[in-house]
């Protein structure tokens, strides 16, 4: 420890003080100045606006300055997230379900950055409307195609129909899934979108379609959580977390909320639970 010297001066007690203040002190701000963030892109979340870069990058980013990190941002699929950032090339992935986090077996933070549904959606002048799997399976297979993003979880029985009935559903990949996945819809290429209110009827707004509804809805919303390498250091996490109360005590959270037209993820009372 450079520039640090402890000297005898006959006071064992007063030496093993010190070192316990120094070996707290570091061992707070030790951790990574660097944070490698790998996410695609899922507005409201995490956008590629220049005046608009997602609720979560905005949240990051004040936590990130006040506490003095850099943060290292880079678009890609999630699946790639997901696996590199379990492989510890990344530290964190953002927007994550209790069964990503399970399954990549990545840290999970304590505090909720976000919401999803399951919900679908459909063009106006369609008539048929979501009940149950059962019939969401006869509408398959009578030769309709269901439209989402690969490597998202929805639920179990949801998943099971990308191979149940593959041919019957688009998987929509890239940087952009949504943004793909609306526009198939919109042309025409797939019958239903399945996605989260949140996204989905932010990104009809800024595609400026309005011949779209929601027709029903499979799940309650599911409670999404910054997903952590297993090398990430706990006082890190602790300490990110911490910055978001921060941000919501002093209603800033709210401020960027209202930014993005979206309502606060914590008021709806039938989560699922942690992970």
């Amino acid at each position: 420890m450079q520039g640090i010297i402890i000297k005898s001066a006959g006071s064992s007690l007063i030496s093993a003080v010190l070192l316990l203040v120094i070996g707290i002190f570091f061992s707070t701000t030790s951790y990574a100045k660097t944070l490698r963030v790998a996410s695609d892109i899922w507005c409201p979340y995490i956008c590629d606006q220049v005046d608009k870069k997602g609720i979560l990058v905005d949240i990051l980013q004040l936590i990130a300055k006040d506490q003095n990190i850099t943060l290292q941002i880079e678009i890609m699929p999630l699946s790639r997230s997901l696996k590199l950032t379990a492989q510890q090339h990344f530290d964190v992935v953002l927007a994550l379900t209790p069964a990503h986090l399970a399954n990549y077996k990545l840290k999970s933070s304590v505090e909720m950055y976000g919401g999803t549904y399951n919900d679908f959606y459909m063009l106006e002048n369609n008539n048929w409307s979501f009940s149950t799997i059962e019939q969401l399976q006869d509408y398959l297979k009578s030769g309709h195609v269901l439209g989402l993003i690969q490597g998202y979880e929805y639920s179990e029985e949801l998943d099971k129909l990308t191979v149940d009935f593959k041919e019957h559903v688009y998987q929509a990949t890239g940087e952009t899934p949504l943004k793909n996945v609306v526009t198939m819809l919109k042309l025409g290429r797939v019958d239903i979108v399945l996605g989260s209110r949140f996204n989905v009827e932010y990104e009809l707004n800024e595609l400026g379609l309005s011949n779209v509804k929601r027709v029903g809805t499979e799940s309650q919303l599911t409670p999404l959580y910054l997903g952590y390498a297993p090398n990430v250091d706990d006082a890190l996490i602790k300490s990110i977390d911490q910055g978001l109360i921060k941000l919501r005590a002093s209603g800033t959270f709210d401020t960027i909320l209202a930014k993005y037209g979206m309502p606060d993820w914590r008021l709806d009372n039938s989560l699922t639970s942690k992970p």
